[in-house]
């Protein structure tokens, strides 16, 4: 991982190249997100399985409403509460997974690129770093704690957000013609805007 790569390295020395060897947003992304593909992939199926369970709610609703009003029959109306309350306790379990998987996913960020840093710091050139702050340098290790508390909050949240709105959407959408349409124009308009 080349994360201080155009910091340190010793064949710059002017400041003009180092500003064309800056990495771009995208590939410095690429390289800090990359090693942990297999907590976002875990991520993703819980996010997926959690959005369907959101449907739970409305649905139970809907049957609760429509066999209060067509039968008065009570056994109907428990058996319901309780696959729900299944369902959810389920939900429940897997947004603390959820959040197992953030904390461990964390810590992984955190002592990966403190390794990288402290290692690149340790066998880089003392002369490629005569020209530079060192304190600037070292104060950059202090950003892990915002990239380790920000970026899987972030992209969980982000994520769950995304799926619950679409999920949200089609379920709207079922119920009438003109609220299709206007899912259609909202999902437009905020994809525009």
């Amino acid at each position: 991982m080349d994360i201080l790569h155009p910091i340190i390295d010793s064949s710059m020395e002017e400041p003009t190249s180092y500003k064309s060897e800056l990495p771009s947003f995208w590939s410095l992304a690429k390289t800090v997100l990359a090693p942990e593909r297999r907590f976002y992939v875990a991520l993703f199926l819980y996010g997926i399985v959690t959005s369907l369970f959101t449907l739970a709610i409305p649905i139970s609703v809907q049957a609760l409403i429509s066999s209060v009003t067509n039968m008065m029959m009570m056994m109907p109306i428990v058996i319901l509460a309780m696959i729900l309350c299944g369902v959810l306790l389920f939900s429940a379990l897997l947004n603390s997974l959820k959040i197992y998987i953030v904390e461990t996913m964390e810590r992984h960020i955190y002592t990966r690129i403190t390794r990288d840093i402290t290692l690149r710091l340790l066998y880089c050139d003392p002369y490629a770093l005569a020209d530079r702050n060192p304190t600037t340098l070292a104060n950059r290790y202090f950003e892990i704690m915002n990239i380790q508390k920000t970026l899987p909050s972030l992209l969980v949240r982000g994520f769950s957000l995304i799926l619950q709105a679409s999920v949200g959407l089609v379920l709207v959408s079922l119920y009438h013609p003109f609220l299709f349409a206007l899912n259609m124009f909202t999902a437009v308009y905020v994809f525009v805007v």
